[in-house]
């Protein structure tokens, strides 16, 4: 089974008497105009509105990943060893 615009260019080459690549060069603007007052018509039902999300909904900010936690580390040892040289 085709889809619709497969089927508007093969009927459109056939009541036009051109090939299949003349069809698909020349159909699309007799087909925009087609789907663009189908579209008219569902414009007139109501827009979904999203529901409002309260700060308490909001998730949690997880804690730093493992990766980043030895990273926290290394820069932490370092700091402390520079502030341990100081001292001496």
């Amino acid at each position: 089974m085709a889809n619709e615009w497969v089927n508007y260019v093969k009927q459109y080459q056939l009541n036009n008497n051109l090939t299949y690549r003349q069809a698909l060069l020349q159909a699309g603007e007799s087909y925009r105009n087609i789907n663009n007052s189908k579209n008219n018509d569902s414009k007139d039902k109501p827009k979904r509105v999203p529901p409002k999300i309260e700060e308490e909904d909001l998730p949690v900010k997880k804690t730093p990943k493992v990766r980043e936690k030895k990273k926290m580390k290394k820069v932490l040892h370092f700091v402390d060893n520079e502030l341990s040289d100081n001292e001496e």
